[in-house]
């Protein structure tokens, strides 16, 4: 069995609620803290990616696309999880047409 069969079966957060309890566990930021980060601009993207990377990695099981469509999306996601924004496109970067 390769890593991308047991992608059906790994676990991880897919709402913004989740998302929010596993930052919290992962960064020890909670909701007002991450509401406040984006709205001051000081969220710490470099920490989350770095969780990120420890945690859903192809030896855990998942896809080498996750972390990359995760991080192009950086800021779509935070404020998905945090501000009831729109969820990402996942297959798109939020910074598409910004460049």
């Amino acid at each position: 069995m390769t890593p991308y069969d047991l992608n059906s079966r790994i676990k991880y957060p897919q709402t913004p609620e989740k998302w929010r309890r596993w930052i919290l566990l992962n960064l020890g930021i909670d909701e007002a803290q991450g509401r406040e980060m984006i709205n001051d601009d000081t969220f710490p993207f470099g920490d989350l990616i770095q969780a990120w990377e420890q945690k859903f990695t192809v030896e855990h099981g998942f896809s080498p696309s996750f972390i990359p469509a995760l991080s192009r999306n950086k800021r779509g996601f935070v404020m998905w999880v945090f501000l009831e924004a729109p969820e990402p496109n996942w297959t798109k970067s939020d910074v598409e047409g910004n460049h």
